[in-house]
């Protein structure tokens, strides 16, 4: 299976990805491919800014090409 999973993302100002949800515009429908990327968001790290919002929203696309 291949095609894209797109994870909104909650980013706080240390970096770390608070809460991540696979959301519409993804092109892959198989539930485990969704909970990989989800899982892979939560792992993410960005920069530390102290001077950011409590809280950042973002996406982030997986590209999958399973052989």
């Amino acid at each position: 299976e291949s095609g894209t999973v797109i994870v909104k993302i909650w980013v706080d100002n240390y970096g770390n990805v608070q809460k991540a949800l696979p959301v519409s515009g993804s092109t892959v429908t198989n539930r485990e491919l969704w909970e990989a990327a989800r899982k892979a968001a939560l792992e993410t790290h960005f920069n530390i800014e102290g001077n950011a919002p409590q809280f950042q929203e973002g996406t982030i696309t997986y590209y999958f090409n399973l052989k």
